[in-house]
């Protein structure tokens, strides 16, 4: 029986994942995928602030083309036209540090102040539950695969929590999938918890 071939990540503008030995084992369905998932997110994201007012989008830090560009597009009536001025956002935020600023924007929608938000997560703890938060069951799997004595039903039952919470909730569960998988990385690396 033939085996299906696997190649590695070509596309330039996906987002780093901390083990390249890991993508480049992956099916070009399950990066197609991935990017897909990616995609889908940034396009809410820039729906999602687009639905900010000029307050709230100045307590996120934005460069000045972006709120210029999401200020554009408020006032833009045609549908096509609007639909190019999001992907044109879009494409903005496609290099960035864009997981971080979903962060934010869910903590402002809470009602917290993200810049007074402290907390000893890691950044790969954060990468993992954006990735989580984004791709669902695929990533999942991929998590427990690489990480192996991980609860994997916790972070279904929060992943699940996330998508079906209201604003004001999403900013506490993402924090919640934060703290687990930061505890989980530390067990995997026999680290004791904290």
């Amino acid at each position: 029986m033939a085996r299906k071939r696997t190649f590695p990540k070509v596309d330039p503008y996906a987002e780093p994942t901390p083990s390249p030995d890991s993508a480049q084992t992956r099916s070009r369905t399950s990066l197609k995928n991935e990017r897909v998932s990616n995609e889908k997110a940034l396009t809410q994201l820039v729906k999602d602030l687009l639905a900010l007012n000029a307050n709230e989008l100045s307590r996120l830090d934005l460069s000045p083309f972006v709120v210029e560009a999401l200020e554009a597009t408020k006032n833009i009536k045609s549908a096509p036209a609007r639909d190019r001025h999001i992907r044109r956002i879009r494409s903005q935020f496609r290099g960035d540090e864009w997981n971080n600023l979903r962060r934010d924007l869910d903590m402002i929608r809470a009602g917290h102040d993200p810049s007074l938000v402290t907390d000893d997560i890691s950044s790969d703890a954060r990468f993992y539950a954006d990735q989580i938060l984004v791709e669902k069951d695929p990533a999942i799997s991929r998590y427990v695969q690489e990480y192996p004595d991980t609860d994997r039903r916790t972070l279904r039952r929060l992943m699940r929590t996330f998508h079906e919470a209201k604003d004001a909730k999403k900013a506490n569960v993402r924090l919640q999938l934060e703290h687990a998988i930061q505890i989980s990385l530390r067990v995997n690396q026999g680290q004791p918890e904290e």
